[in-house]
């Protein structure tokens, strides 16, 4: 994947205008703990991105960093053609991070970034239906009617139609989890950011999940998922990243990575999954 160079970056250009996502040398720590070391990365729209490698090596930070769940030490950070500007201080004792400086522009752009979490996250005092709507009416300031039957046309797509007035204590793990999906496409989002999503399902509704993000990958929608479905990653994505200890150690096309990776650290990680 091409890489832009730190001028484009500080100037707030992304020079290919098909580029989603582009960030260059992110870097995060925890404390003492560096979780990701100078990440360089971009997708481009329609690309399905998969994000593999052991646990604890930095994929899921990285995912709450493109989204600004968590604010990066360091490395530039573009959406959409527009830079994420970085310059006041938290005032908060111990944690002196950054904070961007246009805090409206964050949340428009992350109105642009649907996030499925690998505990679904829904709201449980709401039916299915009140958990898609919720955002569209109240942060985007869309009529109701309409988004009803909006949500609804997703619930259909996602299978789950005829649970559109269930709790979520009421469904199983993997209609919860295309719930959450429904929930994020509501936003009409530009990318979709799956940290997971199959983790925390019993195997045998991992199947059900995993057919729904097929076919919006079908769609050509921009998709970067971490996961460890290996054979479904080979099979939708574009392209492939595998972290390790906070780097990502090698990347490329998915028979390149599955078959023939050049990395020992990938090649042991996948003698664990692969046949």
């Amino acid at each position: 994947m091409e890489l832009n160079t730190t001028t484009q970056l500080e100037q707030g250009v992304a020079p290919k205008r098909d580029l989603a996502i582009s960030v260059e040398d992110l870097y995060m720590s925890f404390g003492s703990n560096t979780v990701l070391k100078g990440i360089s990365f971009s997708a481009r729209k329609g690309d399905v991105i998969s994000i593999i490698g052991p646990s604890g090596s930095g994929k899921s930070t990285f995912l709450r960093c493109t989204n600004l769940l968590e604010i990066p030490d360091s490395g530039n950070l573009v959406i959409n053609q527009e830079k994420i500007d970085f310059g006041k201080k938290s005032e908060k004792p111990r944690k002196k991070k950054r904070l961007p400086v246009s805090q409206k522009k964050v949340d428009r752009i992350r109105t642009q970034l649907g996030m499925v979490f690998q505990h679904f996250n829904l709201w449980s005092h709401m039916t299915v239906l009140e958990n898609i709507m919720e955002a569209p009416v109240h942060v985007l300031k869309r009529n109701k009617d309409e988004v009803r039957d909006m949500a609804m046309d997703i619930l259909d797509k996602v299978g789950i139609a005829d649970r559109a007035n269930y709790y979520p204590c009421n469904l199983s793990g993997g209609q919860q989890q295309r719930a959450a999906i429904a929930r994020a496409l509501a936003m009409e989002p530009d990318v979709m950011l799956f940290d997971e999503p199959t983790s925390a399902l019993d195997p045998e509704l991992v199947g059900e999940v995993l057919q729904v993000i097929r076919k919006l990958a079908d769609e050509g929608r921009t998709m970067i998922m971490t996961t460890h479905e290996m054979d479904f990653a080979k099979q939708v994505s574009s392209q492939v990243l595998f972290f390790d200890n906070g780097i990502i150690e090698e990347q490329g096309k998915p028979d390149k990575i599955f078959v023939t990776p050049e990395s020992k650290r990938c090649r042991e990680f996948l003698s664990h999954f692969m046949g």
